[in-house]
C-alpha cells in the first residue's frame, strides 16, 4: 500500500514545519502502488508526477487514416449502393474502406495485439466524410416510413417525410483473432438484426439504447413550398449533401481483454425511428422501401484510439 494513506491528514490548528511537508513529499516520491483518486483525493499533484503514473499508458495512442487518404470529392470516393426492396435488410455491414475495391480502413495492433485491463479505459473516436445521393423522390413511395401529408390547393396531398432516415455507422472490434479474421460489434452495440414487433412483425432494426458506439448520417429533408392559406403547391427535397459523420465511444473492460483491431462499418441501408407501443422502446427499423435508387459515397477521415490509466 502506498504511504500516502499511513498519516493523518493535518489539522486547522496545526503547525506547518518543514520536516512534515519533506516527509509528505518523500510519500510521494516512494509510493509503490498507482497514485489515483482512492488515495490522492484532492491534493495537487504536479505534472512530472503524473508522468510517471502513465495516464496515457505508454505507446498507448493509434490514429490510422479512415476511408480514402484525399480531399478529392469528384473522383476519390467510394461508392456504395444501399440494399433495397425486394432484398432483405443487409445481413453484414460493410467497412469503411480505403478505395473503391480496396482495402478495411483498420487499426491494427499486430500480432499481439494490445492489452486493456480493468483498471484501463479504451477511448476511440472517428470521423468520417459521407454523401447521400438519390433518384427521384424514394422516401414518398407507398410503404416508405416516416412519410406524411401536408394539404394542397385541390382535394388532394403532397406527401413529404420527416427526414429522419439514416445510414447507420459503427464500431467493430477483434479480440479473438491477431489474423483479424473475428469482427464482433463493440461491447453493447446492436447490429441491426434484431426482428421486432413494431406492432406486428416482419421488422428488422435494433434498440436506439443500445447504440453506445453508433453514429447515423441523415439521407435527406422535405419541405412543402408555396404554402398558401395553409396548403402547399409543391414540395422541394434537399440532399443533405457532403457532410462529416462522426462518433466516439470509451469502454473499461470488467476483466482484461486483448484487442487484435478496431474498425468502423456501416449498413448499406436506410433506417428509421420506429417506437414499439407495447414497450415504449425507441428503434431503428430497416426501410426496404426508401432505400431504393440511393448510393452512399464515403471520402476521408481518421480513427483514434488510445489507453489510458482509469482514475
Amino acid at each position: 500500500m502506498s504511504q500516502l494513506t499511513a498519516r493523518p491528514p493535518l489539522s486547522d490548528e496545526a503547525v506547518l514545519e518543514a520536516s512534515e511537508l519533506n516527509a509528505r513529499f518523500t510519500d510521494f516520491a516512494s509510493a509503490t502502488v498507482a497514485i489515483d483518486p482512492n488515495n490522492l483525493r484532492d491534493g495537487a499533484v504536479d505534472l512530472p508526477q503524473y508522468a510517471a503514473q502513465q495516464i496515457v499508458r505508454p505507446g498507448g495512442a493509434f490514429t490510422e487514416t479512415l476511408g480514402p487518404d484525399d480531399w478529392d470529392t469528384v473522383t476519390n470516393i467510394v461508392t456504395t449502393n444501399l440494399t433495397a426492396t425486394p432484398s432483405p435488410p443487409p445481413a453484414t455491414p460493410t467497412p469503411v474502406i480505403d478505395s473503391t475495391g480496396g482495402n478495411p480502413s483498420i487499426i491494427n495492433f499486430g500480432i499481439t495485439g494490445r492489452t486493456i485491463t480493468l483498471v484501463d479505459v479504451l477511448r476511440v473516436s472517428w470521423n468520417l466524410k459521407a454523401n447521400l445521393f438519390f433518384v427521384g423522390t424514394p422516401y414518398d413511395t407507398a410503404g416508405a416510413l416516416g412519410q406524411f401529408d401536408i394539404s394542397n390547393f385541390a382535394p388532394a396531398t403532397i406527401t413529404v417525410t420527416d427526414g429522419m432516415h439514416a445510414v447507420p455507422f459503427y464500431l467493430q472490434w477483434d479480440i479473438t483473432s491477431n489474423a483479424l479474421a473475428n469482427w464482433v460489434a463493440v461491447p453493447g452495440q446492436t447490429t441491426f438484426q434484431t426482428p421486432i414487433n413494431i406492432p406486428a412483425g416482419g421488422v428488422t432494426g435494433g434498440k436506439i439504447e443500445e447504440c453506445p458506439a453508433a453514429s447515423f448520417f441523415p439521407a435527406w429533408v422535405t419541405r412543402g413550398v408555396g404554402v398558401s392559406d395553409g396548403k402547399a403547391t409543391g414540395d422541394t427535397t434537399y440532399a443533405r449533401g457532403w457532410r462529416t459523420v462522426r462518433g466516439s465511444w470509451l469502454y473499461t473492460p470488467p476483466l482484461g481483454v486483448t484487442c487484435y483491431g478496431i474498425r468502423v462499418v456501416y449498413l448499406p441501408a436506410l433506417y428509421h425511428p420506429a417506437t414499439q407501443l407495447v414497450t415504449g422502446k425507441g428503434f431503428m427499423v430497416y426501410d426496404s422501401i426508401a432505400s431504393v435508387d440511393c448510393t452512399l459515397y464515403t471520402q476521408s477521415g481518421f480513427i483514434t484510439a488510445i489507453v489510458q490509466r482509469l482514475g
